[in-house]
């Protein structure tokens, strides 16, 4: 594995981890913030999102479309079981803050796959 993806993934690995242990923190001890938690979702599993496709990508020869797909599959069941592991810690498993996880991961992966394509068709 090449020195630049090995850090592509090891960023992507502990930023999964801080987006898990910031979902699991017991909804008691968390200080609320004044802002949308469906921002928050959006944001956070876009930016996992786009780490997981850039760990991919560098050095593989995969198209940019198929990588985008089997990320988008990851995060949709993670984003499922990140929902239902919240319960034992007290917080609310909630359909649409998976759907806004859905919804970040799959924004960032479209624009990653049009900017990847647009890129690579420069460089020809």
């Amino acid at each position: 594995m090449a020195r630049r993806a090995r850090i592509f993934w090891i960023v992507a690995i502990l930023y999964w981890c801080a987006l898990f242990a910031g979902t699991h923190v017991p909804a008691r001890v968390i200080e609320k913030v004044p802002l949308n938690d469906k921002v928050e979702h959006l944001v956070g599993y876009g930016g996992l999102a786009t780490l997981l496709f850039l760990a991919f990508v560098v050095g593989q020869r995969c198209q940019p479309a198929s990588i985008a797909i089997l990320v988008l599959g990851i995060l949709i069941l993670y984003g499922a079981i990140d929902e239902w592991t919240q319960i034992p810690v007290g917080r609310d498993c909630d359909l649409f803050d998976w759907y806004a996880d859905v919804t970040g991961s799959a924004v960032a992966l479209v624009l990653l796959t049009m900017l990847t394509g647009y890129l690579t068709a420069k460089k020809t």
